[in-house]
Formats: C-alpha cells, sequence, structure tokens
C-alpha cells in the first residue's frame, strides 16, 4: 500500500527541510563532506518516512518462511520488503547521525525507538555488506528477516498506540485548517482595498546570538516593533500581517513575515526600498543591532521570471498575482509544523495574523475590479516623509 497524497507532499516537505539543515544535524561530519552528501542525507530521511508510512498502513507480513524445492529454508518477501530491507542499514547509519539536541518528525522517532528497542541501533553492526536476510545473525538469534519482519510490527503496533499517528494526521489537518483561514484573511483584504502592497521580509538575528536568542525574546521584540508601529510614520498605511516563527538549525529562532500596506499612504513602486528601512528598523532600533533581516521584495523580478511572483503591489485585477501569493507566498508559512525542533522545546502559537478587515458599506457606482490601477510612476509625498524619519534613526 503507497503513502497517502497528503503523505507525500509532507515527505516533499521533510526531505526539502533536512537538506537545508544538513550542516548542523549531522555529527562527526566535516563541512565539505555534509556539502557532497546533503541531498543523499535529505532524500534517505525522506525515504525512511515513506518506509513507516508504508509499514504502518498494512497487515502483510514482509517475509514469509517456505521451504524450497531444494529442502532448504527461504523466504518469500513482500513489496515492502523488496523495497525497503536493503535500505535499513542506511536508515540506522542516518539515524545514528542525528544530532541529539533536536527533536524530529513522527516518522524519525518512532524508527529510532523501534530500532533500540529491538538493538539494531548500532550501524557498526547493521552494515549493507552484511544484512542478508538469512545469512545476518544478531545476538538475540534472530536472521535479518526476522529483524525486518519485528521491525515493521512494532512500527505497525506503536504507530496507533503510542499516539504518532494521531500527532502526525493533526498537524495535516492544523495545516489544512490554518491554510485555508489565512488564504480567506487575504481575500478579505481584496475586497476592501482595490490594491495592496505585499511585503516580505525575514526577521532575525546576527549569527553570535542565534544559540542565545529565545522564542519569548523573538516574540517580545516583534511585539516591541508592531505596538511602535502605531506612532511611527514609517509604518503608515499598514493595514495587515501574517508571523510565522521557525527554528533553524544554526540560525536559531526566525520570523517569516508577510505585511499588507495600503496605496494611499504608501507609493507601490518604492515597495522594495520600503521593505528595508522596515528591516533596517528592526536590526537597529528594535534588536539594538543584534538584529539581521532578508528582504524579499528585493528579488520581485526573479520570482516574476519564474511565474510565482506574489509580492509588492497587486491590484485586485491581477488575479494571476493574487494566486501566487495565497498559493506560494500564504501556503509556505502555512506548511505543516517543523520536523525539527530543539529539545525541551513547548511549543507556543507559533503562527499568528492581524485582525480581519471591517467590511466597507456598499456603495454605488461601477464595481471595484473595473477601476484602473494606479500608476506606476505616481508621485506621493510619503517617501519624503519617510526618509526623514530614516534620518531622525541614525540609519
Amino acid at each position: 500500500m503507497k503513502p497517502t497524497t497528503n503523505t507525500y507532499t509532507q515527505l516533499g516537505l521533510c526531505r526539502e527541510t533536512y537538506q537545508r539543515y544538513a550542516d548542523s544535524l549531522f555529527e562527526g561530519k566535516t563541512a565539505k563532506q555534509i556539502g557532497t552528501l546533503r541531498k543523499y542525507y535529505a532524500g534517505l530521511i525522506a525515504s525512511l518516512g515513506s518506509f513507516v508510512e508504508t509499514a504502518a498502513s498494512t497487515d502483510e507480513r514482509p517475509y514469509v518462511p517456505i521451504t524450497k524445492s531444494n529442502g532448504r529454508t527461504g523466504y518469500s518477501k513482500s513489496a515492502l520488503a523488496e523495497r525497503y530491507f536493503k535500505r535499513i542499514p542506511e536508515f540506522i547509519l542516518i539515524i545514528s547521525m542525528l544530532s541529539t539536541r533536536y527533536r524530529y518528525s513522527e516518522h524519525v522517532e518512532i524508527f529510532r525507538e523501534a530500532c533500540e528497542l529491538l538493538g539494531l541501533d548500532d550501524p557498526s553492526t547493521i552494515r549493507k555488506d552484511n544484512w542478508h536476510p538469512v545469512t545476518f545473525s544478531h545476538p538475540s538469534g534472530m536472521d535479518a528477516a526476522a529483524c525486518f519482519n519485528a521491525l515493521c510490527a512494532i512500527i505497525r503496533k506503536d504507530w496507533s498506540e503510542k499516539g504518532y499517528k494521531a500527532r502526525f494526521q493533526s498537524r495535516v489537518h492544523e495545516t489544512g485548517n490554518r491554510t485555508k483561514d489565512y488564504r480567506r484573511y487575504i481575500d478579505k483584504w481584496f475586497a476592501k482595498l482595490a490594491t495592496l502592497i505585499v511585503l516580505r521580509i525575514d526577521l532575525s538575528y546576527q549569527p553570535k546570538h542565534w544559540e542565545t536568542i529565545t522564542l519569548d525574546e523573538l516574540n517580545a521584540d516583534f511585539d516591541h516593533l508592531y505596538n511602535n508601529a502605531r506612532k511611527n510614520k514609517l509604518f503608515r498605511g499598514w493595514r495587515g500581517y501574517i508571523a510565522k516563527i521557525e527554528y533553524g538549525l544554526g540560525k536559531g529562532f526566525h520570523m517569516h513575515l508577510i505585511l499588507l500596506f495600503d496605496t494611499e499612504h504608501k507609493q507601490a513602486i518604492r515597495h522594495a526600498y520600503l521593505t528595508k528601512l522596515i528591516g533596517e528598523y528592526w536590526k537597529k532600533v528594535i534588536t539594538k543591532g543584534r538584529g539581521a533581516y532578508w528582504n524579499c521584495n528585493a528579488d520581485t523580478k526573479k520570482y516574476d521570471a519564474w511565474r510565482k511572483l506574489g509580492i509588492g503591489p497587486i491590484h485586485v485585477s491581477e488575479q494571476e498575482k493574487i494566486g501566487n501569493l495565497k498559493d506560494f507566498v500564504v501556503d509556505y508559512l502555512c506548511k505543516m509544523d517543523q520536523f525539527i525542533r530543539p529539545c525541551g522545546f513547548k511549543g507556543s502559537q507559533l503562527i499568528r495574523r492581524g485582525n480581519e478587515p471591517k467590511p466597507e458599506p456598499k456603495k454605488l457606482g461601477a464595481p471595484r475590479k473595473d477601476r484602473p490601477k494606479p500608476p506606476a510612476t505616481e508621485k506621493r509625498t510619503d517617501i519624503a516623509e519617510l526618509e526623514c524619519v530614516v534620518e531622525a534613526l541614525g540609519f
């Protein structure tokens, strides 16, 4: 039985996640080695997840003892054994390399626990060159086929009984609901305003602070920025936001942020510059030099070439851009909770958004969608005003 579509989606994310974090995940390897093996590691962990999902979803016995025509004992093997048996030494090796400072996906955790229970957690004993269904001999007396059967049996039993399945399904369900809610949030803002200026910025900290910054400190710094925005001309016209906190190995806690501005107070054509000013405000004022940021709006040409542009100025008539905003930008922030978290991390509200806009009273006249977009070169006084603010802050 193959994993479900949802599972394939999450395993793809798993592959991407572990590939991105490989430098810090795997201990005992040099940076050069990890750079070479990065894709291999990431793909291997995704394959491990696929094995656990498949093993947990069928009652079929992987290896069934048979008597061959020559009178010798052997095994007939199922599709599960055919596909995954030879990969077990690789899975055990990759698990042994994972840092003990972090917790991982349900699939990784249950595999590691089952291997420890069966005494299959030593990569020096379980190797590719000796892992054979019949000739391998485990200290318990089991051959490799029996070990594989026992491993699958424990995974099937514990996947449900120990709550791994429930936790995984809960994350999938929450992700689906969250994504729908945040996509509706974007739609409601376009129902309110004909044009939105969409900014995407990542707020983080300087490398020397990565290991010490806590979740509470990041939340406090963002709350500080949010409260200051009420009286700061730099943020005039800020209408809504979506904020997602993540923990990056080798990067610590950081925030992915979508900001929605109106065009009444901000000049749409200067969206990348406005994003930069907000980043500098975070870096120099809010965090007092400890902060760092990434200005995604500076890369709009690249996203446009990929036909995935969903940031910058967007008019309600630009359905492709709105679709990209929801399909790529919002969905990325709403993706499943991370596969990797520090041990002892209790969790918190890691994603939030601003209040929904109040609906506009119905007015006579042409439908809003038929109104032309404002010229991109329209002059406003807000940029000069912003530059004065930035100069006063010492940027």
